[in-house]
């Protein structure tokens, strides 16, 4: 499927969101919304893989497993069906044992002052930045500014902690994805934009 996509969501099994929704009412919401897929990024936490595979069936929307990995140096996405984290919290033994699994690496909320990666952007091997739901627009500007600076795809994001957040930054891809595999590729290749669902047209980060 192409369409919209929000990569970072988060449900109740999130360590900071125990209040937050579950993963069925995550799905049930993005149905009603128009969502094409999503992925479950709870923190430092993985996915039950059977009941996304279960949810996705019943709501008719991709479901892509992930995780919002704590590094030394901030937070990122990993999009995919990894069945361990990663042994250490040192960002570059986390990026090298992802670069063993089929996984979409992407920067999130990366100029957080408290959580981004921030300017280490430039050394790591991600596939992508994120334009983040939750943080100021000055934050998505520069997120904007270094990947066109470095050439890196951008991707949206939610980052969700409840329902009524949902699809408020979202990816819109290009290319059918029905896989990671799939998603990887289209990210790699540029083949995103980032769009609101709430409006259904390109988001804009001018001033």
């Amino acid at each position: 499927m192409n369409g919209l996509f929000d990569l970072h969501t988060h449900s109740s099994r999130s360590f900071d969101n125990k209040r937050g929704p579950s993963i069925e009412e995550i799905a049930r919401r993005a149905s009603e919304i128009g969502l094409t897929g999503i992925a479950i990024t709870d923190h430092d936490i993985l996915p039950p893989l059977k009941e996304l595979e279960s949810l996705s069936e019943a709501f008719d929307i991709l479901i892509f497993p992930g995780c919002e990995i704590t590094t030394d140096k901030g937070h990122i996405i990993a999009i995919g069906p990894l069945k361990e984290l990663p042994p250490s919290h040192n960002i570059q033994s986390v990026l090298s044992f992802l670069k063993t699994k089929n996984i979409l690496v992407i920067a999130a909320h990366p100029f957080d002052k408290k959580y981004g990666i921030g300017d280490y952007i430039r050394e790591l091997p991600i596939h992508a930045i994120e334009v983040n739901g939750r943080r100021a627009h000055r934050t998505n500007q520069e997120a904007k500014r270094i990947a066109n600076e470095l050439a890196i795809p951008l991707v949206g994001g939610s980052d969700a902690h409840q329902i009524d957040q949902l699809g408020s930054i979202v990816t819109r891809l290009k290319k059918n994805v029905e896989t990671v595999t799939d998603l990887i590729n289209c990210v790699e290749h540029g083949e995103t934009s980032v769009s609101s669902v709430r409006s259904r047209t390109r988001f804009s980060l001018s001033s």
